[in-house]
């Protein structure tokens, strides 16, 4: 009898375990199919670009080549590009710096107006202070690439996830999406921007702007946004 019951025993237990794994897989699967049908009754996103810009032969970069010494500014120390070494300045570029030390040396530069120059001989160009006086004036060089704006607006109901989204320009190099909402400076006067914060999610109605350094000088043809298998596309 006492072999019988033993045995019993381990055939009870053996189903108790089987029934136990079996309501677990359920529930898992459970789990699973309601999650599918909460996705599946989710609209897909859906953006729009609302304006698109090249600025070709716009200045991308900026290089202290000389801090200089004692320098002294009538209000914000600002730089414009000037042609032949002095005022007045040649297009819509502007920069402004600051100043460091007991020396009032050149410390960071902020690009407010990248500009554009496509029609300019760059090489005629010089980056100046202007409104400055110093012992020592600084000396700045600069670099041009062309530079895709983009705003894109959510016109739809559904959150996006930035980095989940991906952008294409002229159907090249693939970007992550909040890659190029990061930037530093922005676009200034070029097209409006939101921040410079770093944005993990576009709400419904939000609009970000997109920068895209092109890394040189010709002009882009199309740009083009994709999220959860969704396309927005527009010409440059």
């Amino acid at each position: 009898m006492g072999t019988v019951a033993a045995g019993a025993l381990v055939v009870g237990t053996s189903l108790l375990v089987v029934f136990a794994l079996a309501t677990q897989a359920l529930d898992y699967q459970l789990e699973s199919s309601l999650n599918e049908l909460e996705n599946s009754n989710e609209p897909p996103p859906s953006m729009r670009f609302t304006k698109v810009q090249n600025i070709q032969e716009a200045v991308v970069e900026i290089t202290i080549t000389d801090r200089g010494e004692d320098i002294g500014c009538a209000g914000t120390c600002q730089l414009r590009l000037v042609s032949g070494g002095a005022p007045p300045a040649v297009g819509d570029f502007t920069a402004t710096f600051t100043l460091q030390g007991a020396n009032d040396e050149v410390d960071t530069v902020t690009i407010t107006n990248h500009g554009s120059y496509l029609y300019t001989t760059t090489p005629t160009l010089t980056l100046l202070a202007i409104g400055i006086s110093a012992t020592t004036a600084p000396i700045f060089t600069f670099d041009v690439q062309t530079i895709v704006y983009a705003n894109v607006k959510n016109v739809g109901v559904t959150n996006i996830d930035t980095s989940e989204a991906w952008v294409t320009v002229n159907g090249s190099k693939v970007f992550q999406f909040d890659d190029l909402l990061n930037f530093e400076g922005g676009p200034g006067a070029q097209l409006p921007i939101n921040s410079t914060d770093p944005f993990p999610t576009m709400y419904p109605g939000e609009v970000f702007t997109i920068q895209h350094i092109t890394g040189g000088s010709f002009a882009k043809e199309r740009i083009t946004l994709v999220s959860a298998g969704v396309i927005a596309a527009s010409d440059i």
